[in-house]
């Protein structure tokens, strides 16, 4: 039996500034890209829809990076992978792990030729609930949005407070997690899927051959290493994912750490969400199409100028200490 290997990783290149935390994804990607391969990763390619594309172009691969909070579709890719394998061609496939234990039950055989990077899933809503949130945020705002990114490294460093960059039709407006209502719906497991408080992939055991995920406790657990730029949990469970990781170790700041370690500060390593009755509540009022506005009043959420007062008065404590 293979022995699982744990790493807090960090991706050497210069695109690590546009991937959500260690810039895992994006180096196997560039690899398998730069042998021939191809790249199948969630993309919003028509906003606000999601969906899983192919990329065999390294430029093309910032289309699949960073975090997306949302159902992503991929069914209908299943006999397009399926070619491609059978075909020879390297192919390499990252989604939520229920995702990966689709594919590989729709191909039936491991192939040699194909590699799966689950992600740590912290619980998926569905695309419906994100398309009457955006429905809501185009009215409030009237303007069109055109794209959302949940986690951008250029306006808040890896670890520090979660913002969201959405851009408009009017330009970009940065909004804290803790202000927007989808985000911190999201944070605090209040709008997944009935499917995600059951999941049975919330577990130390990974149905990828290399999990990614973000390092919470890295600080903790090793203050040295510049978390700031982004550190990711990098599992290696698989001898096929061992064999594609040995020709990359040379791209990545590598720690060894102990999977323990990684399961402490990341919970969904070990259980998957637990159970609000909010969110029956949430998903039985869009059954009956009032919009996303009927929620709101579920969801705990910060208005801008309470997060401003309490930003303030943070500020002024620290100074004072000072």
């Amino acid at each position: 039996m293979f022995k699982q290997e744990c790493y807090c990783a960090q991706y050497k290149g210069v695109e690590l500034i546009d991937s959500t935390s260690g810039g895992v994804f994006f180096a196997f990607a560039k690899y398998f890209i730069e042998h021939g391969g191809c790249v199948y990763g969630a993309a919003f390619c028509d906003f606000p829809h999601l969906k899983h594309i192919c990329v065999d172009k390294i430029q093309d691969l910032k289309k699949l990076q960073g975090s997306k909070y949302l159902e992503s579709e991929f069914s209908y890719a299943l006999p397009e992978i399926k070619g491609r394998v059978e075909n020879g061609q390297l192919v390499l496939f990252s989604g939520t792990p229920c995702q990966i234990a689709a594919v590989r039950s729709f191909l039936k055989e491991d192939s040699s030729n194909i590699l799966f990077i689950d992600i740590l899933c912290h619980g998926t809503p569905s695309k419906n609930i994100f398309l009457e949130y955006i429905k809501w945020r185009e009215k409030k705002w009237n303007t069109k949005i055109l794209n959302f990114e949940f986690r951008n490294k250029h306006i808040s460093e890896w670890g520090g407070e979660q913002k969201a960059l959405i851009s408009t039709s009017m330009g970009e407006k940065i909004i804290p997690a803790v202000c927007d209502p989808y985000f911190s719906a999201f944070q605090k497991g209040l709008i997944a899927q009935k499917r995600c408080y059951v999941c049975k992939y919330a577990a130390p055991n990974r149905v990828g051959d290399i999990t990614a995920a973000d390092f919470w406790g890295i600080r903790i657990l090793r203050p040295n290493f510049p978390y700031a730029k982004g550190a990711s949990c990098l599992l290696v469970n698989t001898s096929k994912g061992k064999s594609f990781f040995e020709n990359l170790k040379k791209d990545f700041l590598l720690e060894e750490m102990s999977f323990d370690d990684a399961r402490k500060y990341n919970p969904h390593f070990n259980r998957p969400l637990k159970f609000n009755s909010i969110q029956n509540e949430i998903y039985s009022t869009l059954a009956h199409n009032k919009g996303f506005s009927s929620i709101l009043s579920k969801i705990p959420y910060q208005a801008f100028y309470v997060y401003l007062i309490k930003k303030y008065l943070r500020y002024v404590r620290n100074f004072i200490r000072f």
